[in-house]
């Protein structure tokens, strides 16, 4: 694994480890008020708790430890762990009904986990999970279980809890759209609003991570627009910004709706992996310049030619820049991982196949030596 997805897995563990912290803090306290003997707690319900919280954070302890984790579309499980800590929580609340407001307050750090990961339409089915998990705490209480309490206590309390919970889960789906703007921000090329190079190159290190670990390929496309510096010299800057625009977008639109680049969603990555859409999609990024990068995951050689051969016919055919109906073509360096090159290699021997592209007449492409096809 490179340093960059190392990095993140164990941050990942890392926030993993913080929210286990959740079940001691939570039996912490139910202890203390039945040590005081504000609420009691018998032992069958103790062990319950205590075996049941280190199962749970065992078995996510495994996940991350064995990479596991990295199967599934959200590999910080966040979605997993909230509904669990959820489901877990339920115990203390039917044991101990004396101190319940106390314990609903510990659902609030719980929601804050999500943060940075929820967008609003999980954190509304969060909410309406919770709904109707303490409803249905509360009817059988009120109906089977202690038929004694104050309902309008109960109720009261029901009411401030999820009124109190909407308004955080709001403002928790607005940080984290912030969040998504500014990573989006971070990641997209101003001009051309495609991805930029960061983005290219640390979607490169993630795709070859997942090619490596599971024997499988994929292509890497150096693309250099031709004779452009005589654009720029002619019509000038803005006519060129507007031909990177419209080149960028044509080749984008065109890779939609390339069928051999668009895999079923049934798909599995090495027969093991579920792939997010890094993985089950082409990446195409402003590289600088005139120049781009594509990412082809699983295809191999021969496909990634027809692709290239499918992008440079669609150009061909177009007229760039409005008014101006500028005919352009471009060239490409092809190379294609096969189980022993490491990212930088394959850049630079990309980089290499578009030199000789360019020297052997420009609109065309080649295949770098080091590709096996």
């Amino acid at each position: 694994m490179n340093g960059n997805l190392k990095n993140k897995q164990q941050l990942r563990r890392r926030r993993a480890i913080a929210a286990s912290f959740n079940y001691p803090l939570l039996i912490s306290l139910v202890l203390a008020f039945d040590y005081i003997g504000y609420s009691a707690l018998s032992t069958n319900q103790l062990i319950f708790m205590l075996v049941s919280a280190t199962l749970i954070s065992a078995v996510l302890a495994w996940f991350f430890i064995t990479e596991k984790n990295l199967e599934y579309d959200d590999p910080s499980m966040t979605g997993f762990q909230m509904v669990v800590c959820s489901l877990w929580g339920v115990g203390p609340l039917i044991f101990m009904p004396e101190i319940r407001p106390l314990l609903l307050m510990l659902y609030f750090p719980a929601f804050t986990f999500g943060i940075l990961r929820f967008d609003r339409v999980q954190y509304f089915k969060l909410f309406i999970f919770i709904f109707c998990l303490y409803s249905i705490i509360l009817i059988a209480e009120v109906f089977w279980l202690r038929p004694e309490l104050l309902l309008a206590y109960e109720l009261l309390l029901y009411i401030f809890f999820f009124i109190v919970l909407a308004w955080f889960s709001y403002f928790g789906a607005l940080i984290s759209e912030l969040r998504r703007n500014l990573k989006r921000q971070n990641i997209t090329d101003e001009l051309t609003q495609q991805y930029n190079r960061r983005h290219a190159l640390s979607t490169l290190k993630y795709i070859h991570h997942f090619c490596e670990r599971y024997n499988e390929t994929y292509a890497l496309v150096i693309i250099d627009l031709d004779y452009f510096k005589q654009v720029n010299d002619q019509y000038g800057h803005f006519v060129g910004d507007e031909v990177l625009v419209d080149f960028a977008t044509a080749i984008n639109q065109t890779l939609r709706s390339v069928d051999i680049l668009v895999l079923p969603p049934e798909t599995k990555f090495g027969d093991k992996a579920k792939k997010d859409n890094l993985i089950k999609e082409p990446l195409f990024a402003r590289f600088g310049g005139e120049e781009f990068i594509l990412i082809l995951p699983r295809l191999t050689a021969n496909e990634a030619k027809q692709c290239i051969a499918r992008l440079q016919e669609v150009v061909r055919e177009m007229k760039f820049a409005g008014d101006a109906q500028l005919s352009i073509t471009f060239s490409a360096g092809l190379s294609v991982f096969s189980g022993e090159q490491d990212p930088l290699e394959l850049l630079k021997a990309a980089d290499r196949a578009l030199y000789q592209a360019k020297e052997n007449g420009k609109d065309c492409f080649v295949l770098a030596a080091v590709s096996a096809i």
